[in-house]
């Protein structure tokens, strides 16, 4: 049967969950064929972006981690213990927000200290917005949920057709959010819908407002740019889906990167291409915009520096592990995170590494997706990417029978790299 084969599991074509030109992982952010976005399981890998404030670099990571590090030297300042967190974090002068797999929404000093706890009803995914007093954020539990930002307390809560991974833009007196539903929901500060937008696929992209146009991606494999009041001005059509994070904007020029492996310079008012530059991968993060420069990571492992008006190449990175972590710079320091379990700081103009800080765990964090069959299909991934397991409850009862024992899951192994006929034939050996 055609499909992919590893460690005897197996799917059809019809199942086949991503293309083996593409590096894996980058596959695995977000796939067309699977029903829901992917967990990352524990390891030390990277999907939560950085954000920068006062001199401190904040970021969650797979290992049940949250971080706040010195800029300038990359030291540890403290750490807070939640479950893994791929929802990136809001800092404000007082506080730090961000959500976490379990479902709960944090709410910290800025000296790592908790000051309360909102639970939802699925994994969060999305970056929060602090505006006028509220806190506001998406959850898989299909709800839009808006706080109290000191006590925590639920102001109101707006459900849309299906889960949420989009991050909030607020604007004025409106929420734009996007949700698996296909839709552009436009939401007012008192939660009451505005409009909602329909496009071709589900929306995981954040929204950019510029010049009071909105302006976001779909996998539909469109960027769309619409009017205040959710009206269509124009479309952009991509090789695929289109961007998985958002887009900038700088000098009416919108940059948006997309899983064709291109990041793409478009004009505001017309969306007509000026450029685009292609990477050896997927390219699912938000670029940074600085000093005519903008600056970006891939799946292709390495992070780029380019001309802002031209797309030439100043610089480019090369870490361990694809970038699913979008950059935050200040004081010429552009930091981000990577598959390969470190978070890295660059000196913006040169590309020199200036530190890098490893987290808790050394190997990758396994990938849970969903297949179109409803299946969970876990995959653990190589130092390089590469599958080693693609696991899932239904095979393993399958191998209860071939082995006559416990399954994959059951069975103690040497290293979270070890494959499954290896950890077998011990577990036989010593039967």
């Amino acid at each position: 049967m055609p499909g992919y084969k590893s460690s005897g599991f197996s799917f059809s074509s019809e199942e086949k969950i991503w293309d083996n030109t593409l590096n894996v992982l980058g596959a695995l952010l977000m796939i067309k064929g699977t029903k829901k976005i992917p967990l990352f399981k524990k390891g030390g890998s990277i999907a939560s972006s950085p954000s920068i404030r006062n001199g401190r670099v904040y970021f969650g990571a797979n290992d049940y981690l949250f971080y706040c590090l010195d800029l300038k030297t990359g030291e540890k300042l403290w750490s807070f213990q939640t479950s893994g967190i791929a929802s990136s974090p809001a800092v404000t002068d007082k506080a730090v927000y961000f959500g976490s797999y379990d479902g709960n929404f944090h709410c910290l000093t800025l000296d790592g200290k908790l000051l309360w706890k909102y639970e939802t009803g699925g994994y969060i995914y999305s970056t929060p917005v602090v505006h006028k007093g509220l806190v506001i954020f998406g959850s898989c539990d299909n709800f839009v949920h808006a706080l109290d930002e000191k006590t925590g307390k639920r102001i109101w809560r707006y459900e849309t057709g299906d889960w949420i991974s989009s991050s909030p833009t607020a604007a004025n007196d409106t929420v734009f959010i996007g949700s698996y539903d296909n839709k552009l929901h436009a939401i007012s500060l008192s939660g009451k819908r505005l409009w909602a937008f329909n496009t071709g696929d589900k929306i995981h992209s954040s929204t950019l407002i510029h010049n009071g146009r909105v302006y976001f991606g779909s996998f539909d494999n469109n960027l769309y740019c619409l009017s205040p009041k959710g009206e269509k001005l124009w479309s952009f059509p991509t090789g695929d889906a289109v961007v998985i994070r958002g887009a900038a904007v700088s000098d009416n020029i919108i940059y948006s990167g997309s899983r064709d492996g291109s990041l793409y310079a478009l004009d505001s008012e017309t969306g007509k291409k000026l450029w685009d530059y292609k990477t050896g991968d997927i390219m699912s993060t938000t670029p940074v915009i600085w000093e005519e420069k903008i600056y970006f990571g891939s799946c292709d492992d390495n992070f780029y520096a380019l001309d802002a008006k031209t797309g030439k190449l100043i610089w480019k990175f090369q870490t361990g592990g694809a970038i699913d972590s979008s950059p935050a710079l200040s004081q010429g320091i552009v930091c981000f995170g990577s598959w390969d379990c470190n978070l890295y700081a660059l000196d913006a103009k040169t590309g020199k590494e200036i530190w890098r800080f490893p987290t808790s765990l050394s190997y990758m964090s396994p990938v849970e997706v969903i297949s179109k069959g409803g299946e969970r299909i876990t995959f653990t991934l190589s130092s390089k990417g590469d599958v080693l397991k693609a696991e899932s409850p239904a095979q393993e009862e399958r191998e209860r029978e071939d082995y006559g024992i416990m399954g994959a899951s059951y069975v103690e192994r040497e290293s979270p790299f070890e494959t499954k006929e290896m950890a077998y034939k011990r577990k036989k050996k010593y039967r």
